[in-house]
């Protein structure tokens, strides 16, 4: 874990906010994030790539605020949701 221009980054290159979150808190972050990638923020995720502030998502993909969504591209602030026919579904 480096502190690099304001946020501790993991080998993933995940990364936490340094005013928001602690070294500490980051790496049990980090080891919360399982194949993410480039994810800013996020905890208890698993798969997914550039998401930012999600917790507890599968499989998504540049999404923002969401929480405990699967298969998800470019969601917003969703919760529950999936991807399924080109649209997000509520789970």
């Amino acid at each position: 874990m480096e502190k690099i221009d304001g946020y501790w980054v993991d080998e993933n290159r995940n990364k936490w906010n340094t005013i928001l979150y602690t070294q500490v808190e980051a790496l049990q972050h980090s080891k919360s994030l399982v194949n993410c990638e480039g994810c800013i923020n996020c905890v208890d995720c698993i798969y997914c790539k550039g998401c930012i502030n999600c917790i507890g998502c599968k499989f998504c993909r540049d999404c923002e605020n969401c929480e405990k969504c699967h298969n998800c591209t470019d969601c917003k602030f969703c919760k529950n949701c999936y991807e399924k026919g080109g649209r997000n579904e509520i789970l």
